[in-house]
């Protein structure tokens, strides 16, 4: 059974590593395109295309429009490596890595944001009350970003079925038995 294991997370990880390259050419997103990982699972005979962090799904799905609570402001950054709520250069997997602005890094936006008004430059920081619905890019559907990727797996499918039948023939000696049952 190793040989045959062997052979399929092979097979598995051909189709894994066509759906990645598929996907990365139409994720827009540099981060989630980096992010993305075939992760196999022999056992269950599965490839998955999978992105860790916790915003991927909104990027995919889109979102509807919200709103910060009556006494609080929705802040981003132009540019996500300017954000000091971050820890590192990369934007944060999870949302538990995410901390919350301190007054310091508010108003040290604020004064930022009035320089870069004054040499008329786009805002720095964004305070906002709410935003708008967004949609989705659906970049992992099969009739979006992974245009036909379904159809051409059967196909592959077809060809790694036959590849596995020679392995097979070539690699596992069949014996027949006396009492009418195979040995392999």
């Amino acid at each position: 059974m190793a040989g045959e294991d062997r052979v399929i997370a092979q097979i598995l990880a051909s189709l894994g590593d066509e759906g990645a390259r598929q996907a990365r050419g139409v994720i827009d997103s540099s981060t989630l395109r980096a992010a993305l990982r075939v992760l196999i699972d022999p056992s269950k005979r599965e490839a998955r295309l999978f992105i860790p962090h916790y915003w991927a799904v909104y990027y995919h799905d889109g979102r509807s429009a919200f709103a910060a609570s009556n006494t609080t402001f929705l802040i981003f950054y132009a540019n996500p490596q300017d954000d000091p709520r971050f820890p590192g250069p990369q934007t944060p997997q999870r949302l538990a890595n995410v901390r919350k602005l301190t007054p310091a890094e508010f108003q040290n936006g604020l004064r930022i944001n009035a320089e870069r008004r004054a040499s008329n430059l786009p805002p720095f920081m964004f305070v906002v009350r709410a935003v708008g619905s967004t949609t989705g890019t659906f970049f992992f559907d099969n009739d979006v970003g992974m245009e036909g990727f379904s159809q051409r797996v059967s196909s592959v499918e077809g060809e790694q079925a036959r590849i596995f039948d020679e392995w097979v023939q070539r690699e596992l000696v069949i014996t027949e038995r006396a009492d009418a049952n195979i040995e392999i």
